[in-house]
């Protein structure tokens, strides 16, 4: 009995890893509007670069405790060419605007986070995002470290994004 439910369970997390997510995908070209903007940005901008892909939404408590640790991170490692995209998948776009102007009164500057929304949740869909916040650091265009759930600092983060721009 013992062996059949490990080879079960071997089998669900097999399947669940060919849909998901993982360490050397490639990363998915995408142009989307800006939330604060009337114009897109398309990530042709990072080519080459290190930067983190947030996939979030305003009615998420952790995505929005970590959008200040994003940008303190995002400052630090921006002339070193780090960039961090945050991906809004709400509903309303006008919900996550106004989340974005509420953070950065409260933070006393604009953002140094570029901020985009997905309406079709396109991005959301290609990494199979089942829950989020979900976080890609990507280098060269391939996928290479993926955090599930919210950063409570900004140290794991830093130390990953340091490996990389080295």
């Amino acid at each position: 009995m013992k062996i059949v439910t490990g080879f079960l369970g071997l089998i669900v997390l097999t399947q669940l890893s060919l849909f998901a997510v993982e360490r050397g995908d490639s990363a998915k070209a995408f142009s989307l509007p800006l939330l604060k903007q009337e114009k897109n940005f398309d990530s042709k901008t990072l080519e080459h670069k290190v930067y983190l892909l947030n996939i979030w939404a305003q009615w998420c408590k952790g995505c929005k405790a970590e959008m200040p640790i994003f940008d303190k991170v995002a400052q630090k490692y921006a002339s070193q060419g780090f960039s961090i995209i945050a991906v809004n998948i709400d509903s309303k776009q006008k919900k996550a605007t106004k989340f974005v102007s509420k953070l950065e009164k409260k933070l006393g500057h604009n953002s140094a986070i570029t901020f985009v929304y997905d309406r079709e949740k396109t991005l959301a869909k290609h990494y199979d995002a089942k829950v989020i916040p979900i976080s890609l650091l990507i280098k060269d265009e391939k996928v290479i470290e993926v955090f599930m759930g919210s950063f409570k600092d900004e140290k794991e983060l830093e130390i990953e994004i340091e490996k990389l721009l080295k």
